[in-house]
């Protein structure tokens, strides 16, 4: 077996990056980056071999801009082939691809992005679909593995602000008549909007942060969240009047808590995780 040196391992990485530049023109990735995650596959011809790949993870660890995009042109049709394989429908396929997606090009909480796992042993097309494909059966099992939200579940949720009455009256008589309203509303938001809902809620990932995931404006995310959250709003209201026989200003009040309480009503969404 040949044994390398220290020098002649960093030659070898050295050549792979300056190839690998040459490939990815676009992106900017930090030659100590790539070094860092070349090391790790133990063997300067595989970090030759898919040195386009660690490229491309170093400049999605680093924090190009245009990485994300240039991430989802390459392995995009990898990650959804991989998800087909459990015979999910195609809305399915795509919200789970967008979650996938942003779990691995973006740190969350000061955490590092999931694209770090990827070490260059193998391609990172193929990688990724052995991810992609782990991903969506947790996913999917953990939805059947997940109960509808009762009565007492939901009271939690749909806590009323202390010492109105009204709202707590309301919250005891049509907590569950709500529940299901909301579960209903929320079918009406596209893929990309309930990924957003689920991002930010239920993530914690901030506005600038889904920004960079979606390539545009965080003026743009702000405006897409506003328009899911009036959506789910409005669906609810709809619903709730179509369902209940209550007049009017009962409606309104019912919104109230749609209004007031959606932050944490948003804790539902992890039943559809």
């Amino acid at each position: 077996m040949l044994v390398l040196t220290c020098k002649a391992m960093g030659d070898a990485i050295r050549r792979a990056y300056d190839e690998a530049a040459r490939v990815w023109p676009a992106l900017e990735a930090r030659y100590e980056t790539f070094a860092a995650l070349a090391q790790r596959a133990g063997d300067p011809e595989l970090a030759q071999r898919h040195g386009a790949d660690l490229y491309l993870a170093s400049a999605l660890e680093g924090g190009d801009p245009r990485a994300a995009a240039a991430f989802e042109a390459h392995c995009g049709v990898a990650i959804e082939a991989s998800m087909s394989r459990l015979g999910l429908p195609r809305w399915q396929v795509e919200d789970l691809r967008q979650q996938l997606v942003a779990q691995l090009v973006t740190p969350v909480a000061g955490e590092r992005s999931g694209i770090v796992a990827y070490s260059g042993r193998g391609s990172l097309r193929g990688w990724v679909g052995v991810v992609a494909w782990r991903f969506a059966v947790k996913r999917v099992q953990r939805a059947r593995r997940t109960v509808a939200v009762g009565d007492d579940l939901l009271a939690d949720l749909l806590e009323p602000a202390r010492g109105d009455a009204e709202l707590d009256h309301l919250k005891r008589v049509y907590r569950a008549e709500f529940a299901k309203a909301f579960r209903e509303a929320l079918q009406a938001l596209t893929p990309r909007e309930r990924n957003l809902i689920r991002q930010r809620y239920l993530d914690g990932v901030e506005v600038g942060a889904l920004a960079r995931i979606y390539q545009t404006h965080r003026v743009t995310v702000s405006r897409w969240i506003s328009s899911a959250r009036e959506t789910v709003a409005r669906e609810t209201k709809e619903i709730l009047a179509r369902q209940l026989d209550i007049s009017p200003s009962e409606c309104e009040s019912v919104m109230r808590l749609v209004n007031t309480h959606f932050d944490v009503s948003m804790s539902i969404l992890k039943t559809d995780a």
